[in-house]
């Protein structure tokens, strides 16, 4: 560790992972991967072969299958996805 000329406290040195050799090569290729994906999707969307819509917060009918709302959601959404 060295002392920052501006600071009290010591600096500390990133330079080497904390994480073993195969926990960092793990990460990096599912950073990889996500980019890649992410990339796919992007040439899909200029394709035009998907056209995604903006749907609104009030509007996410799958948020009932997610997380706890209010029955007021639930009756709303629950006939949109074809439930009973």
């Amino acid at each position: 560790m060295t002392r920052s000329p501006y600071f009290s406290s010591p600096v500390l040195n990133y330079s080497t992972s904390p994480y073993p050799a195969d926990e960092v090569e793990a990460i990096k290729t599912e950073k990889e991967k996500e980019r890649r994906e992410s990339s796919n999707l992007n040439s899909t969307v200029e394709e035009g072969l998907i056209d995604p819509l903006y749907v609104s917060t009030h509007e996410q009918v799958a948020d009932i299958l997610t997380k706890a709302v209010a029955k007021k959601v639930v009756e709303f959404a629950v006939p949109l996805l074809g439930l009973e």
